[in-house]
Protein backbone atom coordinates (compact mmCIF):
# COMPACT_ATOMS: atom_id res chain seq x y z
CA UNK A 1 0.00 0.00 0.00
CA UNK A 2 1.23 3.47 -0.89
CA UNK A 3 2.04 5.79 2.04
CA UNK A 4 -0.44 8.57 2.67
CA UNK A 5 2.13 10.63 4.56
CA UNK A 6 3.09 13.88 2.88
CA UNK A 7 5.70 16.63 3.20
CA UNK A 8 4.88 20.24 2.25
CA UNK A 9 7.84 22.64 2.21
CA UNK A 10 7.48 26.39 2.52
CA UNK A 11 8.27 28.38 -0.65
CA UNK A 12 11.66 29.48 0.74
CA UNK A 13 12.49 25.93 1.87
CA UNK A 14 13.03 27.09 5.46
CA UNK A 15 9.99 25.41 7.01
CA UNK A 16 8.26 22.07 6.57
CA UNK A 17 4.90 20.52 7.40
CA UNK A 18 4.75 16.74 7.73
CA UNK A 19 1.32 15.14 7.40
CA UNK A 20 1.18 11.73 9.06
CA UNK A 21 -1.79 9.48 8.28
CA UNK A 22 -3.97 8.93 11.36
CA UNK A 23 -7.19 7.41 10.04
CA UNK A 24 -10.15 7.61 7.72
CA UNK A 25 -13.76 8.64 8.21
CA UNK A 26 -16.22 5.90 7.27
CA UNK A 27 -16.99 6.39 3.57
CA UNK A 28 -15.03 9.62 3.71
CA UNK A 29 -11.69 11.36 3.61
CA UNK A 30 -8.51 10.58 5.49
CA UNK A 31 -7.16 12.69 8.34
CA UNK A 32 -3.68 13.40 9.62
CA UNK A 33 -1.56 14.61 12.49
CA UNK A 34 0.77 17.49 11.67
CA UNK A 35 4.36 18.18 12.58
CA UNK A 36 5.55 21.72 11.82
CA UNK A 37 9.30 22.29 11.82
CA UNK A 38 9.80 19.23 14.04
CA UNK A 39 7.07 20.18 16.53
CA UNK A 40 4.01 17.92 16.74
CA UNK A 41 0.53 19.47 16.95
CA UNK A 42 -0.94 16.23 18.36
CA UNK A 43 -3.52 15.39 19.58
CA UNK A 44 -5.21 17.73 17.06
CA UNK A 45 -6.19 16.31 13.66
CA UNK A 46 -6.15 17.89 10.22
CA UNK A 47 -7.15 17.41 6.62
CA UNK A 48 -4.55 17.50 3.88
CA UNK A 49 -5.37 21.08 2.84
CA UNK A 50 -2.15 23.01 3.59
CA UNK A 51 -1.22 26.36 2.02
CA UNK A 52 1.90 28.47 2.61
CA UNK A 53 2.00 32.22 2.12
CA UNK A 54 4.44 33.30 -0.63
CA UNK A 55 6.80 34.81 2.00
CA UNK A 56 6.79 31.52 4.03
CA UNK A 57 5.69 33.30 7.22
CA UNK A 58 2.18 31.85 7.40
CA UNK A 59 0.78 28.40 6.82
CA UNK A 60 -2.96 27.74 6.66
CA UNK A 61 -4.22 24.35 7.84
CA UNK A 62 -7.61 22.66 7.89
CA UNK A 63 -8.26 21.50 11.46
CA UNK A 64 -10.97 18.92 12.02
CA UNK A 65 -13.18 19.55 15.03
CA UNK A 66 -14.65 16.02 15.00
CA UNK A 67 -14.10 12.67 13.35
CA UNK A 68 -17.54 11.41 14.40
CA UNK A 69 -19.34 10.33 11.23
CA UNK A 70 -22.72 11.54 12.53
CA UNK A 71 -21.51 14.92 13.86
CA UNK A 72 -19.32 16.04 11.00
CA UNK A 73 -17.84 17.30 9.00
CA UNK A 74 -16.89 20.36 11.02
CA UNK A 75 -13.62 22.03 10.08
CA UNK A 76 -11.91 25.32 10.74
CA UNK A 77 -9.21 27.21 8.94
CA UNK A 78 -6.28 28.00 11.21
CA UNK A 79 -3.37 30.22 10.18
CA UNK A 80 -0.03 29.68 11.90
CA UNK A 81 2.61 32.41 12.04
CA UNK A 82 5.80 30.32 11.99
CA UNK A 83 7.97 33.32 12.92
CA UNK A 84 6.06 34.21 16.10
CA UNK A 85 4.96 30.66 16.95
CA UNK A 86 1.34 31.73 17.16
CA UNK A 87 -1.93 30.76 15.52
CA UNK A 88 -5.37 32.23 14.87
CA UNK A 89 -8.72 30.79 13.84
CA UNK A 90 -9.97 32.28 10.59
CA UNK A 91 -13.32 30.59 9.83
CA UNK A 92 -15.37 27.59 11.00
CA UNK A 93 -17.40 25.55 8.51
CA UNK A 94 -20.06 23.41 10.17
CA UNK A 95 -21.26 20.71 7.76
CA UNK A 96 -18.37 20.95 5.35
CA UNK A 97 -14.71 21.45 4.63
CA UNK A 98 -12.80 24.73 4.50
CA UNK A 99 -9.51 25.34 2.72
CA UNK A 100 -7.33 28.37 2.12
CA UNK A 101 -6.95 29.46 -1.50
CA UNK A 102 -4.45 32.29 -0.92
CA UNK A 103 -2.63 34.20 1.80
CA UNK A 104 -1.06 37.50 0.77
CA UNK A 105 -0.81 41.12 1.94
CA UNK A 106 -2.63 40.37 5.19
CA UNK A 107 -5.63 38.78 3.44
CA UNK A 108 -6.69 35.13 3.67
CA UNK A 109 -8.96 33.85 0.91
CA UNK A 110 -10.73 30.54 1.47
CA UNK A 111 -13.61 28.41 0.32
CA UNK A 112 -16.05 26.27 2.24
CA UNK A 113 -17.63 23.24 0.60
CA UNK A 114 -20.84 22.08 2.28
CA UNK A 115 -21.44 18.39 1.68
CA UNK A 116 -25.17 18.21 2.40
CA UNK A 117 -26.07 20.86 -0.16
CA UNK A 118 -23.07 20.80 -2.49
CA UNK A 119 -22.85 24.55 -1.94
CA UNK A 120 -19.48 26.26 -2.15
CA UNK A 121 -18.90 29.60 -0.46
CA UNK A 122 -15.87 31.85 -0.77
CA UNK A 123 -14.56 33.87 2.16
CA UNK A 124 -12.23 36.87 2.46
CA UNK A 125 -10.65 37.61 5.84
CA UNK A 126 -8.03 40.00 7.08
CA UNK A 127 -5.39 38.39 9.27
CA UNK A 128 -6.47 38.94 12.89
CA UNK A 129 -5.19 41.70 15.15
CA UNK A 130 -2.30 40.86 17.49
CA UNK A 131 -4.62 40.16 20.44
CA UNK A 132 -6.50 37.44 18.55
CA UNK A 133 -3.47 35.15 18.16
CA UNK A 134 -2.53 32.43 20.66
CA UNK A 135 0.64 30.44 21.21
CA UNK A 136 0.88 27.24 19.17
CA UNK A 137 0.94 24.41 21.69
CA UNK A 138 3.27 21.77 20.35
CA UNK A 139 5.80 19.28 21.51
CA UNK A 140 9.03 18.04 20.06
CA UNK A 141 8.44 15.00 17.86
CA UNK A 142 11.90 13.63 18.66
Amino acid sequence: MESLNEVINSPDGGHVVHLEFEGEIRFGPVYFSITLDGRSLRPRIFGNSILWSPDSRYVAVQEWMTIDYKSGPKTKLVVIDVIRGSEADIVLVDGGFVEATSIASGIVMSKGTYLGTGQELRFRHELPDAGDWRTVHSRSSE
